[in-house]
């Protein structure tokens, strides 16, 4: 689906799985500050959505 905005989404497959926003926040932004070494303050994150099986979500 391609939607006319300014802004872009991303959907994940989660492995394992996490239904809890926070988690998958926490998880998102530890896996940046590892990979590009950005400090976790600089990174701004919105989970839009989290299956609840907890094997998907959308940022």
């Amino acid at each position: 689906i391609l939607m006319n905005t300014k802004y872009h989404y991303m959907q994940f497959s989660v492995s394992p799985k996490i239904s809890n926003v926070l988690s998958v926040h926490q998880a998102i932004q530890s896996t940046l500050i590892q990979v590009f070494g950005v400090a976790d303050r600089s990174i701004y994150l919105d989970i839009l959505w989290v299956a609840e099986e907890g094997n998907e979500t959308v940022i």
